[in-house]
């Protein structure tokens, strides 16, 4: 069976902007709708790249478990003294929730790996 995951918005850039990691695009499960808001925050036409992700990837969107466990997870890290963005946190949430594998080239996310076993994160080397 095979392996099902989500790219995080650094892998999203690197294959779409710079034709990188393209065989993890082609076969991706889904985005986190926060690394579409990531993705077109910067682009000129917004629109048109929100709808191209929304049609070509399933959307997992932030609902109540997603929530739960992005709270849950900003908790953690906060009384183990770590501050990481809460879209990392509400993207790591979503992958946990959906039982998705998170490809990434940010190291944050280990420490997010550190206290949840149950998230599965790999970061590219580029």
């Amino acid at each position: 069976m095979a392996e099902k995951y989500i790219l995080d918005t650094t892998v999203l850039i690197d294959a779409i902007d710079h034709r990188r990691h393209l065989d993890l695009l082609e076969r991706a499960q889904g985005l986190s709708i926060v690394s579409i808001y990531e993705f077109v925050r910067y682009k000129s036409r917004k629109e048109e790249n929100k709808l191209l992700l929304e049609n070509s990837f399933e959307v997992i969107g932030i609902d109540n478990a997603v929530v739960l466990k992005a709270a849950e997870i900003f908790s953690t890290l906060k009384i183990n003294g770590i501050t990481i963005s809460d879209n990392d946190v509400y993207i790591a949430a979503s992958a946990i929730v959906h039982g998705l594998k998170l490809y990434t080239k940010d190291k944050d996310f280990l420490f997010i790996k550190k206290h949840f076993k149950e998230f599965k994160v790999e970061v590219l080397q580029d």
